[in-house]
């Protein structure tokens, strides 16, 4: 208890967030409310905090809390969360409207705003899912099928040295106030105090065997998938393998400053559980919903980035001109417009020709599809509407499915499943979480994917997969800088 007065003497926002904490809730607790409904419990205040202050704090070892973190580098937007008001999971195919019961069994109550709807936006829970509701492998012990945490703190970064701190408490009774409170104040000395740069690796731990897939059976896959396509089982599969790689101790925040230089128009994201973190840039956008307003991208076909302006432009017409990669890109822009039709998403609208999306490692197909959401539709209901897309699974979906589940050597846990927030208005973003790793120790394991059309050629698919793997590689291992397949 010495500790925290010190800190609250020397820091007056502290004391102050805490003091205006603990009178919101008291007044929330005596408020009318179904006798088994909980409060969420908000109150803000600006802090001085740089970007790269922003990321020192994401990547230092957070022993037994929570930490994430999500940027959007074009933007000039990041958010840090920090600590665990509340932590939900959810398993199996009901896992998203289980996530939902369980963020609708509170009421939300604010220190700044007197309206619920305007006090709902400071309300934000950060996570994600597993591709697939399935029991994790032993690569991904641990993980939960789905798991999104109310922080404790979360620092909103707008482009400038001074952020926006939320700090949130979440309570059923006044018995757990204090608990709760403390909760803030230890994220709160974390904010102000912080901790040296570490290696990523964080605490040692064993780490599972890993058998990578060898080229050849790879090959073998992909053949053997694109000849079930030409006969017509279905349209295309998205087929996936890792890598391992070892002796990883750069600083985390010198990886994510790597990732959104290099990739200021993905998300960038970092997510740590039980020691382990679960990091990449992805340029694909699942879903956002901001007010009433839905995006969503279509990404899928792929081609590399040339080493001169010419060639990039070369290749960037050859992509365009691709009749199994404009194939492939169609395949996913009409099954994400048929969803959002079928999750009566309003008045859609996209580009009539695909654009070009150009990243530091490779160039996609790449089609923005933007609509209106109806009342009440929440980011998350959207989530579990689209997720997986084509892009990730391949269609029919059903059938793709079956075939990554027969023919991948590996369980892909959260790569390439949805990774973001939400708040309290059913406002959010969310990636699919593509250019990942998850690093366990001082080893990554590096996940990336192709889609399998009937024309597909596989030693092209397999260079495919090594180009997406080198975005997260070389930011983990920069020595590496200069590695190619």
């Amino acid at each position: 208890m010495a500790g925290q007065q010190v800190m609250e003497q020397q820091n007056p926002t502290a004391k102050t967030v805490i003091d205006r904490l603990r009178e919101a809730a008291h007044c929330a607790l005596n408020t009318a409310q179904h006798p088994h409904c909980g409060w969420i419990v908000t109150a803000s205040f600006q802090r001085a905090v740089s970007r790269e202050r922003l990321r020192q704090l994401a990547g230092a070892d957070p022993e037994d809390s929570e930490r994430m973190y999500w940027a959007l580098p074009g933007a000039s937007a990041a958010y840090l969360a920090l600590g665990r008001a509340l932590v939900i999971t959810g398993a199996g195919s009901g896992r998203v409207e289980g996530l939902r019961r369980q963020m609708d069994a509170y009421a939300i109550h604010s220190a700044d705003a007197a309206d619920v709807r305007q006090a709902a936006a400071d309300v934000r829970w950060f996570g994600g899912m597993s591709f697939a509701p399935k029991r994790p492998s032993q690569m991904w012990e641990g993980w939960p099928e789905a798991k999104f945490v109310l922080p404790h703190i979360v620092v909103e970064w707008q482009g400038q040295d001074t952020a926006r701190v939320v700090a949130t408490v979440a309570i059923h009774t006044a018995d757990e106030l204090e608990t709760q409170l403390e909760g803030v104040r230890r994220e709160l000395r974390w904010l102000e105090r912080g901790a040296a740069a570490s290696g990523i690796h964080g605490r040692k731990e064993p780490v599972p065997p890993c058998r990578p897939m060898a080229e050849a059976a790879w090959c073998a896959q992909v053949s053997s998938s694109a000849a079930e396509i030409r006969s017509g089982q279905y349209e295309k599969v998205v087929l996936a393998r890792y890598e391992a790689v070892h002796g990883i101790h750069r600083p985390l925040a010198d990886v994510l400053a790597e990732l959104e230089g290099k990739y200021p128009d993905s998300q960038v994201f970092a997510v740590w559980h039980s020691g382990q973190c679960f990091l990449g840039a992805s340029p694909e956008r699942l879903v956002s919903v901001s007010g009433e307003t839905v995006d969503v991208d279509c990404l899928a076909g792929t081609e590399a980035r040339g080493r001169t302006a010419d060639e990039d432009e070369h290749l960037a017409a050859q992509l365009l001109e691709s009749a199994k990669n404009r194939l492939e890109h169609e395949v996913v822009r009409a099954w994400i417009v048929e969803q959002l039709q079928t999750a009566d998403v309003l008045d859609l609208t996209w580009p009539p020709t695909p654009q070009v999306k150009r990243l530091a490692n490779v160039q996609h197909l790449h089609t923005p599809i933007r609509g209106r959401r109806r009342e009440q539709q929440s980011v998350l209901d959207l989530v579990d509407e689209l997720h997986p897309t084509p892009a990730v699974a391949g269609r029919p979906r059903e059938k793709a499915l079956a075939v990554i589940a027969e023919r991948e050597s590996l369980e892909r846990g959260w790569y390439a499943g949805p990774v973001g927030w939400m708040n309290g208005r059913g406002e959010g973003q969310f990636a699919v979480a593509l250019r990942s790793a998850l690093v366990r120790g001082d080893t990554a394991y590096v996940f990336a994917g192709a889609g399998i059309m009937g024309d597909s050629n596989p030693a092209l698919e397999w260079e495919e997969t090594w180009m997406k793997m080198r975005a997260v590689r070389t930011a983990l291992l920069p020595l590496e800088g200069r590695y190619s397949p």
